[in-house]
């Protein structure tokens, strides 16, 4: 089921990871730092859009003499809300998560030397 690898195999085997993770280091940290500022700039950007939508869903009850339709708005409002920001928020996490694993990963694919 396992195949023995000579000394020889085994290490040119390592040696070409490390060839390939030298050639992916740069580009894959230029990504996970664009991936990590996006992440975060989408998070600015559209926290003040959902805000904005939500106290425009409550304000819409405010017009209204009807105390039942009123109160439904302000619920809405607030469900609104809720759900949007755990959405949101877990989304931004995992995206962090996997932005900064990248970044590590090219991190020390970047500072890899190979012995002479």
């Amino acid at each position: 089921m396992f195949s023995q690898l000579s000394d020889d195999d085994f290490i040119a085997k390592i040696e070409r990871s490390f060839v390939f993770r030298e050639k992916t280091g740069w580009p894959l940290l230029i990504i996970s730092l664009a991936v990590i500022g996006l992440a975060i700039y989408f998070a600015y950007d559209t926290k003040d859009t959902v805000l904005r939508i939500a106290d425009t869903l409550s304000n819409i009850g405010e017009n209204s003499s009807d105390g039942a339709f009123q109160e439904k708005a302000k619920s809405m409002s607030s469900e609104f809300a809720l759900i949007t920001g755990a959405t949101f928020g877990f989304t931004l996490c995992t995206t962090l998560v996997g932005g900064i694993h990248a970044l590590v990963y090219a991190l020390s694919s970047v500072r890899l030397k190979r012995a002479p």
